[in-house]
């Protein structure tokens, strides 16, 4: 009897740990995943709106050069993840990402983007790359503390996690 419940107990923690979600930690501001599903980048920016015209403004066979920063200061305060991605799948149903700041006493800021979208239209070209539907970012000014703080984004469908990024930077005054 106690070989049969160490064996259930077994089976159980190991689906729990082969259940989890890999988490992608990375020190130079940009992070990737890939399945046989799906390719995603995430590239932590300065200046989400340059980044996007630049991403807008090359033809569907080119890729703008984006530079990923790992600081941000008073005179540079604001970073946002951009994040592109490429369906391998028909499969795949509506992709949400939510994406918050991990301040440098490890507490998660109330300030965070829940269930934001990757796409309104699900995209019909799989051989392209595309950006997120819905951005999000954070500014910074003289009264929030210097130091390392952290960039966490959770990809999941209504069904899964997909996977998490965990992107530090720093800040200083």
């Amino acid at each position: 009897m106690k070989k049969k419940f160490l064996l259930i107990l077994f089976v159980m923690f190991g689906s729990l740990i082969f259940a989890q979600t890999k988490v992608i930690k990375s020190n130079n501001g940009t992070a990737q995943f890939e399945n046989k599903e799906m390719w995603i980048n995430v590239v932590l920016v300065n200046d989400l709106k340059s980044t996007i015209n630049a991403w807008n403004s090359v033809s569907e066979n080119e890729t703008p050069g984006i530079r990923a920063t790992t600081k941000i200061s008073l005179e540079n305060s604001f970073i946002s993840p951009f994040i592109v991605y490429k369906i391998n799948s028909e499969k795949i149903s509506q992709i949400y990402y939510d994406c918050e700041l991990i301040e440098i006493d490890g507490k998660t800021s109330e300030y965070k983007g829940s269930k934001l979208l990757f796409w309104k239209n699900k995209p019909q070209n799989t051989n392209l790359m595309y950006s997120v539907a819905q951005n999000y970012g954070w500014g910074f000014d003289e009264t929030d503390p210097e130091g390392e703080y952290i960039i966490r984004i959770k990809i999941y469908t209504d069904k899964k996690q997909i996977t998490e990024f965990q992107l530090p930077f720093t800040f200083s005054k």
